[in-house]
């Protein structure tokens, strides 16, 4: 398990998630877990997609990867 507790753009995750490891991370910066989110998006999302998905998160929105991209992830802002 690995945990960042100043995740800022959640480079931690993004390499914890390459390698197949579980992770949490944690942020106060609502704008910084937001772009966050776009780093566990596929490739070739239109910019829509990532636009919906980043102001989702900004309102505090739960955000399913696996029913709105195929990932099985959810990313909570807060």
């Amino acid at each position: 398990m690995v945990v960042d507790i100043f995740a800022g753009s959640n480079t931690t995750g993004m390499v914890a998630e390459a390698e197949g490891r579980r992770w949490l991370a944690f942020e106060l910066n609502r704008e910084y877990v937001a772009a966050s989110a776009l780093r566990f998006v596929p490739k070739g999302l239109p910019v829509p997609g990532m636009r919906d998905i980043y102001e989702r998160v900004l309102r505090n929105e739960p955000i399913c990867m696996d029913e709105e991209i195929g990932f099985q992830r959810q990313l909570l802002a807060g």
